[in-house]
């Protein structure tokens, strides 16, 4: 698994529309920004431009990383989309929305967020499980935030409702950097045929 082959890779970012509680969040993401820079990746995000989802936007302008929103068309006027990036994509639904941002990336970070960051996270990393989308999956996990859902992924392996396997395509750092480097360092393949010895064995 690697984070695409194109000369200039895309890296899908879902974080929240508001800023959180602390300033470390948008120090984390201002962060994140500049090592994308580095390493000369461009963003597909929400289109948002408030909350941590605008830090982005402008860090990514302020520095010259290509950015593309991809926004469904309810939430052009309500000023809340960022129309100064470098590309701006209008679909007709969230569900259209999350194809095109899927489609487009070739790796996934969620930063700190709410429903809707966390409903995008599922929905790829269930693209993953299910073998659909082989693309690295990060967690950048600024003050801990993640440590509850990594902890409720662990007690969902120990239970048998996920497999361990299919964690090995998610990275979690607090680090910009660190996670990065594990992302572009992931080793998984899916599981062969296991959804058939799931159903033949009712168990994982």
């Amino acid at each position: 698994m690697t984070i695409g082959s194109s000369k200039r890779k895309a890296i899908a970012i879902f974080c929240g529309s508001s800023a959180g509680a602390s300033s470390a969040y948008t120090d984390a993401a201002r962060n994140l920004v500049m090592e994308l820079k580095k390493r000369d990746y461009s963003i597909v995000y929400g289109a948002g431009c408030t909350g941590l989802m605008g830090v982005i936007a402008d860090e990514a302008l302020r520095v010259g990383v290509h950015i593309t929103g991809i926004v469904p068309s309810f939430f052009m006027g309500e000023n809340v989309v960022n129309e100064k990036i470098d590309e701006l994509i209008v679909t007709s639904s969230m569900a259209e929305r999350k194809t095109i941002i899927a489609e487009r990336s070739d790796a996934f970070i969620a930063l700190p967020g709410g429903f809707g960051t966390l409903d995008e996270l599922f929905e790829v990393a269930t693209a993953v499980q299910l073998g659909l989308a082989i693309k690295p999956i990060g967690l950048l996990n600024t003050l801990e935030y993640y440590n509850p859902l990594i902890a409720m992924l662990e007690k969902a392996i120990t239970e048998k409702f996920v497999r361990a396997d299919h964690m090995k395509a998610i990275a979690a750092d607090n680090n910009p950097q660190q996670l990065l480097h594990k992302m572009e360092n992931l080793e998984y393949e899916p599981p062969a045929n296991w959804i058939e010895k799931l159903v033949e064995k009712n168990k994982f």
